[in-house]
């Protein structure tokens, strides 16, 4: 941002800078369509290797309306992305369990 008077370089404020963030964030979680997009973070049972993260991966990645799937070992979870008009939460869990892995 450039001072009006001087051209002198001021950094945006701590305020500005963190409602910037939120709506990124907001914009990249919705479309320009109105489609509805949740994340929903659901507890998976049986991993032990990361060639498990793949198969959960993989499976949450084919059912239709997930836009991202991020699985971690060590917490035992997957965050996933979708359009709500698509899929479900109960959708999820079902090709999570249909890969071999026990959800909560």
């Amino acid at each position: 941002m450039q001072h009006a008077h001087t051209g002198l370089y001021q950094p945006m404020s701590y305020e500005l800078t963190m409602w910037t963030m939120r709506m990124a964030h907001r914009n990249a979680s919705s479309s320009e369509e109105g489609i509805p997009v949740a994340t929903a973070t659901i507890m998976v049972k049986g991993m032990t290797c990361s060639g498990c993260v793949n198969s959960v991966t993989k499976a949450l990645k084919g059912v239709k309306g997930v836009q991202e799937a991020n699985v971690d070992l060590q917490a035992q979870t997957a965050t996933v992305t979708f359009d709500e008009s698509q899929t479900s939460v109960a959708q999820l869990k079902q090709a999570i369990e249909e890969a071999g892995y026990d959800t909560e």
